[in-house]
This record gives structure tokens, C-alpha cells and sequence, in this order.
């Protein structure tokens, strides 16, 4: 079908069509291609929800352990190591 959008072309490597049966059982009465483009659209959104969670979980412990080391306890450490 014609189109001025870019096009993607891709080799069905085993993960891919591992990807692609299971793209059949979820959208079974879609053309290839669009299953194709469901399931980067569903990949994409789910790295996405992810990469949020990570962030949030950093904000969320971020300075928790600032108590666990006093200060110059670098150098406490380091002065066992000298000979």
C-alpha cells in the first residue's frame, strides 16, 4: 500500500517469530504488519511503565542510606590497608 511513511524492514529471527505466534493468539483477526506494529506499540509502552517504576523507586530511595556512613569512615577504612 502506498505511504510517504518510513518503512522498517526486519528478519523473522526465532525470538521474533516466537514474538509473532504469540502476536497471533492476542490479535488473531489482524494482518501481519499491524501485529508486527502492536506488539513494538505494547513493548514500548511496557519498557516505558518500567523505566517510570525505576525512577520512582530511586526518588523514592534517594539519601535513605546518608546515615549509614559517617563521616571520614573512608578513612578509617583505608588506614587497615596501609603497610
Amino acid at each position: 500500500m502506498p505511504t510517504l511513511l518510513a518503512r522498517v524492514q526486519v528478519t523473522v529471527t526465532p525470538d521474533l517469530a516466537a514474538a509473532l505466534a504469540t502476536a497471533r493468539t492476542l490479535w488473531p483477526d489482524l494482518p501481519a504488519s499491524q501485529q508486527v506494529v502492536s506488539l513494538a506499540t505494547a513493548g514500548a509502552a511496557y519498557l516505558a511503565d518500567r523505566h517510570e517504576l525505576r525512577y520512582q523507586a530511586l526518588q523514592e530511595t534517594q539519601g535513605i542510606l546518608q546515615d549509614a556512613y559517617p563521616p571520614g569512615y573512608l578513612d578509617d577504612l583505608r588506614q587497615d590497608w596501609q603497610w
